[in-house]
């Protein structure tokens, strides 16, 4: 290992910076750029029988956070994360990840209209840089594009107060997010 790498993640270790994965996590998925983005095709080789998948709407203040079943057929939200710190946010999602025995991440991508990459992309993928020198497990970028505005009609046509609706966005567009996700899954296996 390059000696600069080297020193570079014992001030991580040294910071608690980095936690290593748990044995049933390690050596899964493909390296890319340095960070274990996997692309959506590679998943089946990553996921074991009985384990989830877990959805994330990365925010500004909050992370939504959903959850698969173990057949990974239905997305279900699950809880919204109030951002604090860096090191806070990443332990909790790596206490959910290993108590949830989740075999990769879904993270989505807020892409522009047109396809591009925004501010919002920007951050979402430092965050995602993060979380990979912090935790090592497989991660997929996903086109999260209207994902709020589809969680907020859901919320409206359920007649839900706009304070509820404001608590309960975040974790309803990470489970839009991740049923995205497994209904590629459904309709490729096919």
């Amino acid at each position: 290992m390059d000696p600069r790498l080297k020193a570079e993640e014992g001030k991580k270790k040294e910071a608690g910076l980095l936690r290593q994965p748990t044995a049933s996590s390690q050596g899964r998925g493909f390296y890319e750029q340095g960070f274990m983005i996997i692309e959506i095709d590679q998943l089946a080789s990553v996921l074991k029988p009985g384990q989830r998948l877990l959805g994330l709407d990365y925010g500004d203040k909050f992370i939504g956070i959903s959850l698969s079943d173990t057949r990974c057929k239905i997305a279900t939200p699950h809880s919204t994360l109030k951002r604090k710190d860096l090191k806070t946010d990443l332990n909790a999602l790596v206490e959910m990840v290993e108590s949830y025995n989740a075999a990769a991440l879904i993270i989505g991508m807020p892409f522009n209209m047109n396809g591009s990459e925004g501010e919002r992309c920007k951050l979402t993928r430092k965050f995602v840089q993060k979380f990979l020198s912090f935790y090592d497990m497989p991660l997929i970028l996903w086109d999260e594009r209207l994902s709020t505005k589809a969680a907020m009609d859901i919320l409206i046509s359920g007649d839900m107060s706009f304070q509820k609706r404001d608590k309960a966005v975040d974790k309803i567009a990470a489970a839009y997010i991740l049923q995205g996700v497994l209904d590629y899954l459904e309709h490729s296996a096919e």
